[in-house]
């Protein structure tokens, strides 16, 4: 762990888990309210000693934690000590990725620049090595966790794409909504069907052996896919239901053929038609299909490069987009039908793609504004390999 990381992880544990006054974060703009209840919180590491002999060596970081609870005054003492209450439970005694909480005291209060103000204090620390092969370049659990799940160590360069694309998503407030997201361009194919999301859980299985490319991904071809989830009832996996589900993919190659093909698709026939997504180049269009519903379409500019998604956000509101702009979108009102077993990537019903697919996620809806950030953090991705 690093200071950065430390950091972000104590701050983000407050921004989860607190919406019941703002938050003025360290070196962030921010305009008290008036007659409203806020926190300001401050991180300090007050030391850091060797606890190990080996090489490299452990090292224990000592802080403390000190949260502001400003209330208005002359209203007395129980709001500000009721918020130290839940505060208290937020992180007292408590152990969380990486981090080690431990009693928390307050202090008394005082009128300070218009407000009553009492200061919760909250001692922890973390163990961490000055070398760490593993997570020197990352900045949180997430990407730690993706990082620990690949067998072959990623150089730097690599560490900070995958560092940077994860806290991208994070920032966005998007890496929650994916059940499953696939980096197909990789170092190497062990690494390329790791669940970057949970990592160990949902891996991508190469069916009839699609040709791997490092920092490209799978190229489609007859009878050759990748299968998601098989024997997997997707309703059960997450948050994929029938109202509120995305599914999206990034090519990176186009393709001559005249047949539309078909770069997402659902395992049975029962889901012919609900479950589905083409990027046909030569029609200079995307069509998609999710739960049902009718076909949905958005202007590709000429080719499938880039990234299209398709979302429902109720039975009512499908829509397509590529490359984070909006394409048609119907209303009509239809039951949702979510895939009942395994996805391919590659392939829908005997109709395989002939484009290479470097990224796939998939899990609940999103928004536009969502979508547009999620494009834009891919791209910085694969523009970086």
């Amino acid at each position: 762990m690093s200071f950065t990381t430390a950091r972000r992880v104590i701050e983000r544990r407050l921004q989860v888990n607190w919406d019941l006054t703002p938050i003025a974060w360290e070196n962030v703009a921010f305009s008290p309210p008036k007659e409203v209840s806020w926190l300001s919180m401050r991180i300090e590491e007050n030391r850091t000693d060797r606890i190990t002999v080996n090489t490299p060596a452990t090292h224990r970081t000592y802080g403390t934690i000190f949260i502001d609870i400003n209330t208005p005054i002359n209203t007395g003492t129980t709001a500000a000590r009721d918020y130290a209450d839940q505060l208290a439970i937020i992180y007292r005694d408590s152990q969380f990725d990486g981090i080690t909480c431990l009693a928390a005291s307050l202090s008394n209060g005082a009128q300070e620049n218009g407000w009553f103000r009492v200061t919760m204090r909250i001692p922890f620390y973390w163990d961490g090595s000055y070398i760490q092969p593993l997570s020197f370049y990352l900045d949180s659990p997430e990407a730690i966790a993706v990082v620990n799940a690949m067998t072959v160590e990623p150089d730097k360069p690599r560490q900070e794409l995958i560092n940077t694309l994860v806290q991208s998503l994070l920032d966005a407030g998007v890496w929650d909504t994916f059940d499953v997201l696939y980096i197909f361009a990789a170092d190497d194919t062990q690494s390329s069907l790791i669940n970057w999301v949970n990592p160990g859980a949902l891996s991508a299985t190469n069916v009839g052996s699609m040709a791997f490319a490092a920092n490209q991904g799978y190229l489609g071809a007859n009878s050759r896919y990748l299968q998601v989830g098989n024997g997997v009832a997707w309703s059960a996996v997450g948050g994929y239901s029938s109202v509120s589900a995305h599914y999206g993919v990034w090519c990176f190659t186009d393709s001559a053929s005249s047949t539309l093909k078909y770069e997402v698709g659902a395992q049975d026939t029962s889901s012919f038609d609900s479950n589905q997504l083409g990027c046909n180049s030569l029609a200079n269009t995307a069509i998609g299909f999710i739960n049902g519903g009718q076909q949905l379409n958005v202007n590709n500019g000429g080719t499938a490069v880039g990234h299209t998604e398709v979302t429902i956000k109720a039975t009512n509101d499908r829509r397509i987009y590529k490359n984070g702009v909006l394409g048609t979108y119907n209303t009509t009102n239809s039951a949702g039908n979510v895939p009942p077993t395994a996805v391919r990537i590659g392939a829908h019903e005997g109709n395989e793609t002939d484009r290479r697919i470097s990224i796939f996620h998939m899990g609940t809806k999103h928004i536009t504004a969502q979508i547009v950030a999620i494009h834009a953090a891919f791209d910085a991705y694969m523009s970086g390999l």
